[in-house]
């Protein structure tokens, strides 16, 4: 069990242009998270962090937009640096749900993706049409066909895919063809903690909006997802260091995230760990663009969002660690201008 200290770090992969938040946000529910956006142009392109970057990805388009070539690579590439990953489909009619479902599971090459639930949303709250069980389910009855049809859809799709990753329900499944709601959820958190298995949550027509992000994370099921991973697997962060949270504008633009009430002023220098490469990255502060202080429990985090000026530009592998240099090179420009 992790200290829970420290807040969740859940990066949203904006493939919309139109829900890109430009600014960091921290919530205390579900559970203590930062909640950040990178834009896809900006995830797909170099430098990329050389090691594992922690917390919950999120990614979030049309179904058109997962369609891009760079999507499934990048998809492979969170697997491989050990986060748990969800995709969120927008702009979907009912009937259109079984289809963008085969079709992501295709594009994205994920035998393992479990559709959750089909949103629509109601001012701050969200009406869930989750597939927890089948379209014959006692909670169904005078519900219109084409819910039905959807809702045993996605049950199906979802207790096939668990049963990939789960024995207890495989066997249950295959025994019986039927499962206890309460187990499929206890199971699909389980997996989706361990990852095993991940996750796709479809969204009605228009509903999403960029203002209603951090709403989608509240939703039953999601929340209680993100609960339990942070509960597992909330990461700690070293002191004294700053940690690579993410970039923008083709890293002009970087997020950090420090314990402490840590200050960075314009014009001081930044260098990161060594890579493996030639020179380990260094960059001038030019702007502190925005700077939350979060008190966690007992422990105060600084997370900063800064315009940088390179000095040495990694190539591919960005440091995800970082310290504050004491001494400016010369000719830099001083701290305070």
């Amino acid at each position: 069990m992790s200290d829970l200290a420290h807040p969740l770090r859940v990066e949203l992969t904006i493939l919309d242009p139109k829900l890109y938040r430009e600014e960091i946000k921290f919530f205390t529910q579900p559970v203590p998270h930062l909640l950040y956006c990178t834009p896809f142009k900006d995830a797909v392109s170099p430098p990329f962090p050389r090691s594992g970057k922690a917390g919950v990805s999120i990614f979030v388009g049309r179904r058109e937009q997962f369609r891009q070539p760079e999507v499934p690579i990048l998809w492979a590439l969170e697997k491989k640096r050990g986060r748990p990953r969800m995709a969120v489909v927008t702009n979907l009619r009912g009937k259109d749900f079984a289809p963008a479902y085969r079709e992501l599971e295709s594009s994205l090459i994920e035998s393992q993706l479990c559709p959750l639930s089909f949103l629509r949303r109601r001012e701050k709250t969200w009406d869930s049409l989750d597939f927890f069980s089948s379209g014959s389910s006692p909670s169904m009855q005078g519900a219109a066909p084409r819910l039905k049809r959807l809702k045993q859809r996605g049950w199906e799709n979802l207790v096939d895919r668990l049963s990939l990753a789960d024995d207890e329900i495989r066997e249950q499944y295959f025994e019986e063809l039927h499962v206890e709601r309460g187990l499929l959820q206890d199971a699909l958190v389980r997996n989706f903690v361990e990852m095993k298995v991940s996750t796709l949550v479809a969204i009605a027509g228009q509903c999403l909006q960029k203002q209603h992000l951090p709403f989608l994370l509240r939703e039953a099921m999601n929340a209680r997802l993100l609960t339990a991973f942070y509960r597992e697997f909330a990461p700690a962060i070293e002191e004294q260091r700053w940690v690579y949270l993410g970039k923008r504008e083709a890293a002009r633009e970087l997020l950090f995230l420090s314990v402490g009430e840590r200050w960075v002023k314009k014009g001081e220098v930044l260098v990161g760990d060594n890579t493996g490469e030639e020179r380990a990255g260094e960059l001038l502060v030019e702007e502190i663009k925005q700077r939350l202080q979060l008190n966690v429990g007992s422990t105060v985090h600084t997370v900063i969002r800064v315009q940088v000026e390179w000095r040495y530009r990694p190539l591919r592998e960005i440091p995800v660690f970082w310290k504050q240099n004491s001494t400016s090179m010369a000719g830099s420009s001083p701290p305070d201008g």
